[in-house]
């Protein structure tokens, strides 16, 4: 009808904590695993914090909401049985508007910080690998050209990138579908 159930927000860690996880015993993958909830929280209250609803005649009024909606689902693998330590967050249509009230929320702050969250989540887990006893390492992004693109890369030290790669065939499926099928969308060649 038109309404939108929901949202998947998912919240992937970085390849090396992953591995990182895969490697550790079941006492350190407790605790990175805990790392990663906590750093997803830290994310999902920013986003939180930028959700808008709306209120009056055609949505004028724009209001703050009290928080959202959503369930939390932790996977540790890919598809292709691959570690891939990452947490859906289902996200659903409805919030508290500060009126008291509940309602839809407008979803464009959704994707409009996404982008920061991320980023968020990413130090909030690093600086927890850290408190673990993990040595990180940060270096700066260059391009194909060699150009820094102002960008730090961080990782855990000591994980093989090559080692990180052999786990990402999932990603690599979907760049070849959407290869082949030039008109296809990255969703499109998820669902392939």
């Amino acid at each position: 009808g038109g309404h939108r159930v929901g949202f998947d927000l998912t919240i992937s860690a970085p390849g090396d904590v992953s591995v990182a996880f895969a490697l550790a015993n079941d006492e350190e993958r407790l605790a990175i695993l805990q790392a990663h909830r906590q750093a997803c929280a830290v994310a999902m209250g920013y986003i939180e914090s930028k959700v808008e609803t709306r209120r009056g005649k055609q949505g004028k009024n724009v209001i703050d909401t009290q928080g959202l909606v959503w369930t939390a689902a932790d996977h540790v693998s890919n598809r292709n049985v691959e570690p891939d330590l990452h947490t859906h967050h289902l996200v659903y249509g409805v919030s508290k508007g500060e009126d008291g009230k509940w309602g839809t929320f407008d979803a464009i702050e959704l994707y409009r910080h996404r982008h920061a969250a991320d980023h968020l989540y990413k130090a909030e887990l690093y600086i927890a690998m850290k408190a673990l006893g993990y040595n990180i390492h940060r270096e700066r992004e260059v391009d194909v050209q060699g150009r820094e693109t102002g960008q730090i890369l961080t990782t855990i030290a000591g994980i093989d990138r090559e080692l990180v790669l052999k786990t990402k065939t999932r990603r690599q499926e979907i760049l070849d579908y959407v290869k082949e099928h030039p008109n296809a969308s990255h969703d499109e060649a998820c669902k392939a």
